[in-house]
């Protein structure tokens, strides 16, 4: 069911609401394996209206091979496109933890607000992945410094107890 609706997703010949209502489709029936090829056709349109059909789509579809692509999205000029690649980011299973925590040293300042902004949404789960980043030897410097920022920020969102927050920040950086 899914190969006549990736034809018509990825035809650029058909009329860009067909398209659309195809990807749209593709993303409700929750198929994981044609994420990649959702992505493909991502990389390919400059349409803003397909993109965030897209992103929605590969948001619904959860597969995380999607991180990577939306988590560069999160530099994109258009603030839809950076919100709905945000609100896809966490619909992943699992959630890119690990990759959020990479993009804090992202040379796009947008990717790095980004990514901080989703870690602190994210809250709970991403405090061990950011207490593990500040034990590490070999961590960038700037990643560690924003780790422990966000974990203070994480930990203040989560805990009325100051002892919560003094034990995660006892965690070597």
């Amino acid at each position: 069911a899914v190969e006549p609706l990736l034809y018509v997703a990825e035809d650029k010949e058909r009329p860009l609401r067909l398209q659309m209502s195809a990807v749209n489709t593709l993303g409700k029936l929750g198929d994981s394996r044609v994420t990649p090829r959702i992505i493909e056709i991502l990389k390919k349109t400059k349409e803003l209206s397909f993109q965030k059909v897209i992103i929605s789509a590969l948001g619904k579809l959860g597969d995380p091979i999607a991180a990577t692509p939306l988590i560069n999205l999160l530099a994109n000029e258009n603030a839809n496109i950076r919100q709905m690649a945000s609100a896809a980011l966490v619909k992943l299973r699992p959630v890119p933890i690990a990759l959020l925590i990479d993009a804090l040293a992202n040379p796009r300042p947008l990717v790095q607000t980004g990514a901080s902004a989703l870690l602190t949404k994210i809250g709970e789960p991403a405090v061990d992945e950011l207490i593990g980043t500040l034990k590490q030897q070999d961590a960038p410097p700037g990643i560690k410094a924003n780790a422990e920022l966000l974990l203070v920020k994480v930990m203040e969102l989560l805990s009325d107890d100051p002892n919560v927050m003094i034990k995660a920040l006892d965690a070597p950086s």
